[in-house]
């Protein structure tokens, strides 16, 4: 309400007043509304768990949440008191840095300040803590600067954690170092006795053998024929053995040789050796079915070994069967492509799976299939060489199945 001034006349006595009445409950509400507005936003700054402050663009400041005692041992009110507190319980070793971010306080007209980093205090008992600061530049409606507002969040736990990660991690990175060491030692000794074997077995056995032929040819007409025999068994013994030898060799280099990983035509390469193997065997009768555009990304001689030594097993153990058939394809296997050689031939039990990738393992004896038990081990070597998988499947008389997996193929352009 507001009045004007009273009308006198003759004797001064009051004539008449006038007066004007406003309604001003909008006023009052809408200053009761913004201070409950006040009201809510200081609880809701007052109990964040995280270190609030304000910051005027002078420097001083204008908030601190009370959280700061849970943090930093100082209470509000001291940092309030004292502006450059928040400077000496930095860190020394970050002091700089903070300074240097505190200078972007005043970035150039119309830009902000919007900045993120991790520093350290030394809390009020002396205890170093890590800090997740993050920090805005405050603007009113019309642009003018109320200075830096900012959120601080004890991170000393997960700087903790991180240190311990790093901790392991260097550990883990030695014992790798020197499993690796002793790895490299021991195909170091392997290939010492590979070279020993390959050169000091080999002329024994050649011995054996030319003058096991020497005295086959010179005193046949003196031989029985079971002393014959018993000659040809030294003999084939002893081939047998310069055999394995090779075989040995090429086992120990297969881990060895560098890859050359590249995009290859599986489907081709498997044609190109069931080719081989007809030629080998042309009285044999076996359908051979390849899946088209079977792509791998391997290196094209080594995955040729596979495919000669998984496609050869499934050639030799078809090979009590008038007819057979054997397939090459690919699926999915938990969520990865699977290629595999399929053949319907002698099989073998379920159980005895595991045990045919190692060397000299086997499950027919030599007398029902020829064989010396390598060739599964280098497919299981050369695939992890690739970083891929090998396994069976069989049944006796119902065939088998061999799968490995390769890294996928890229896009092609």
């Amino acid at each position: 309400m507001s009045a004007v001034p009273e009308f006198r006349h003759g004797e001064d006595r009051p004539h008449r007043v006038f007066a004007t009445f406003d309604d001003i409950t909008d006023m009052r509400r809408a200053q009761e509304a913004l201070r409950d507005s006040e009201t809510r936003l200081r609880t809701v700054a007052d109990f964040t768990y995280d270190w609030e402050w304000w910051r005027a663009p002078d420097g001083r400041m204008l908030y601190v949440s009370p959280s700061c005692e849970r943090v930093t041992g100082f209470a509000a009110a001291e940092l309030l008191a004292d502006n450059d507190l928040l400077t000496h319980i930095t860190h020394p070793d970050d002091r700089a840095r903070m300074a240097d971010h505190y200078d972007n306080w005043r970035p150039p007209a119309g830009g902000a300040l919007d900045h993120d980093l991790e520093y350290r205090i030394l809390t009020k008992d002396g205890a170093e803590r890590w800090i997740g600061h993050r920090c805005v530049r405050v603007t009113a409606a019309d642009g003018t600067d109320l200075g830096v507002r900012a959120t601080n969040t004890d991170i000393s736990a997960r700087k903790l954690a991180e240190a311990e990660i790093r901790s392991l991690n260097e550990q883990l990175e030695e014992r790798v170092r020197a499993r690796t060491a002793q790895l490299a030692a021991a195909n170091s000794e392997l290939e010492a006795f590979v070279y020993s074997a390959s050169h000091d077995l080999r002329a024994p056995l050649r011995a054996i053998d030319g003058f096991s032929q020497i005295v086959a040819e010179d005193a046949a007409d003196r031989l029985s024929a079971e002393d014959v025999e018993h000659l040809q068994r030294m003999r084939a013994a002893a081939q047998r053995m310069g055999l394995l030898i090779d075989h040995l060799l090429a086992l120990s280099r297969s881990d060895r040789a560098d890859l050359h990983i590249e995009r290859v035509d599986l489907s081709a390469l498997a044609v190109a050796v069931g080719e081989e193997l007809r030629t080998a065997q042309p009285e044999r009768q076996v359908d051979l079915e390849v899946g088209p555009g079977l792509i791998a990304e391997a290196d094209p001689t080594l995955l040729r070994v596979i495919l000669a030594n998984l496609l050869g097993n499934a050639w030799k153990f078809t090979g009590r069967h008038a007819t057979a058939h054997v397939e090459v394809g690919a699926m999915e296997h938990d969520g990865r492509r699977a290629f595999f050689v399929r053949d319907d031939g002698a099989g073998f039990d379920p159980a005895a799976a595991s045990h045919l990738f190692g060397a000299f393992q086997r499950y027919h004896s030599a007398d029902e299939f020829a064989g010396d038990g390598i060739g599964l081990a280098t497919v299981q070597r050369l695939v992890a060489r690739h970083g891929g998988l090998v396994w069976a499947e069989a049944a006796v008389e119902r065939g088998a199945t061999f799968y490995f997996t390769l890294p996928e193929a890229r896009p092609v352009g």
